[in-house]
């Protein structure tokens, strides 16, 4: 296997540690709501920041599970994710699975809702800045 080849599994594989799923998303959106959080703490992770990039953030949990897989990465669980003990395993278990009961492509219009949201943020972003412009 080439040098890049190994870099790119290695970089996939620590992609895997630090993944945030739309799920995870949706999870983080949904305690954030539940707080009366504005529209930053709705917005949730971005895929991107000064330090950070989340380059699998469109793809499921099962997708890069089954990828990884494929392609015999090792898949490592916290074991804190089985249990209920956390809000955030409750939404993880029982909220998100009943919403995608009633509306089996939840995930996908929830990801559409955030980028609204994320169109209103740069909006509201741009018209700041430019009435400071104006201001200031």
């Amino acid at each position: 296997m080439s040098g890049f080849m190994n870099f790119l599994k290695h970089i996939i594989a620590m992609s895997l540690l630090r993944h945030i799923t739309p799920t995870i998303i949706s999870k983080l959106f949904l305690i954030n709501l539940s707080r009366g959080s504005g529209l930053d703490g709705l917005l949730g992770i971005p895929q991107q920041t000064d330090k950070i990039v989340r380059p699998l953030l469109q793809w499921s949990r099962q997708q890069i599970y089954d990828y990884a897989k494929a392609h015999q990465l090792q898949w490592r669980e916290d074991s804190s994710n089985a249990s209920n003990k956390y809000v955030r395993n409750i939404i993880r278990h029982e909220i998100i699975p009943q919403m995608a009961a009633i509306h089996p492509n939840y995930l996908e219009n929830f990801n559409q809702t955030q980028e609204y949201l994320h169109q209103s943020a740069r909006f509201i972003d741009f018209f700041i800045e430019e009435w400071r412009k104006i201001l200031f």
